[in-house]
């Protein structure tokens, strides 16, 4: 054990010596003992110590704490739509390959601006669990919740350390134009209970989702075969089978929701 936490502590201190060097001057993303510490806070909130603290308490009204936070995201997610179409089409070669640059040039700087901000609103995302927690719906902590926001935490935080720019420009394009929709969803559900139970809406924002996971899944793939694309292979081929297989467990959850309900119902 002991051997372990040395080699851990070693791979920590050294971790300037990898990934993009201009990122560990970013304090957020510089080191992996920020994002082991927030994973590990939010884990062991939703999955004890938040149930517990609930457990001799009624659940919390937070209608407006939850609709100004919809707000927020809303306008957060917007802006990274904004920012990412922005640097796509001021570099546009072609949509098959958009090439990792790690210069300091101003296109460079305002990826890694737009990452670090990105990265910021993923880690605003784990607040929809918390709010589950404080509302006491603890049905909706479901695993594939959990391991849905863990992953696409860790995976930006990840992604960011090593390319923070070309290709990964679409993760953060698609990614929160699906959020900016969600979350107006999020807000009138919030506000009007009746949009809650509309479950038209929600087989629609699950079928966004299996859509950008399958965009990201062909991208990345194509990435991976492009011998000519300048962006690192490795990761091409992670996010490619991460998303295969986000959207499987999607898929799972789609026809146990809205098919396999539907038929057991009639």
């Amino acid at each position: 054990m002991s051997l372990i936490l040395r080699k851990l502590c070693h791979y920590t201190w050294n971790w300037t010596s990898l990934g993009d060097s201009r990122i560990h001057e970013l304090w957020i993303l510089g080191k992996p003992v920020q994002i082991v510490a927030i994973t590990t806070t939010y884990l062991y909130f939703v999955l004890k110590l938040g149930p517990q603290l609930m457990k001799n308490r009624k659940a919390f009204d937070i209608k407006m704490l939850m609709m100004v936070y919809n707000v927020l995201q809303i306008v957060l997610n917007a802006y990274i739509v904004y920012g990412c179409y922005s640097l796509l089409t001021e570099s546009w070669v072609s949509w098959k390959c958009f090439p990792m640059e790690y210069s300091n040039s101003l296109h460079s700087r305002k990826a890694l601006d737009l990452g670090q901000i990105f990265f910021l609103l993923k880690v605003f995302d784990l607040f929809d669990t918390v709010f589950f927690i404080l509302r006491k719906s603890y049905r909706q902590v479901t695993f594939l919740h959990l391991y849905h926001h863990t992953c696409m935490l860790v995976g930006i935080w990840g992604g960011i350390q090593f390319v923070c720019g070309g290709e990964s420009l679409w993760i953060g394009l698609v990614n929160a134009t699906v959020h900016t929709i969600m979350f107006t969803y999020y807000f009138f559900a919030a506000y009007d209970p009746r949009w809650k139970d509309n479950l038209t809406a929600k087989k629609i924002l699950t079928q966004l989702q299996l859509v950008q996971f399958l965009f990201f899944f062909l991208k990345f793939s194509y990435s991976f075969i492009q011998m000519d694309c300048d962006y690192p292979k490795i990761i091409s081929y992670l996010f490619a089978t991460q998303n295969l297989f986000m959207f499987c467990l999607f898929l799972d959850f789609y026809y146990k929701a809205y098919i396999r309900q539907k038929k057991n119902k009639e």
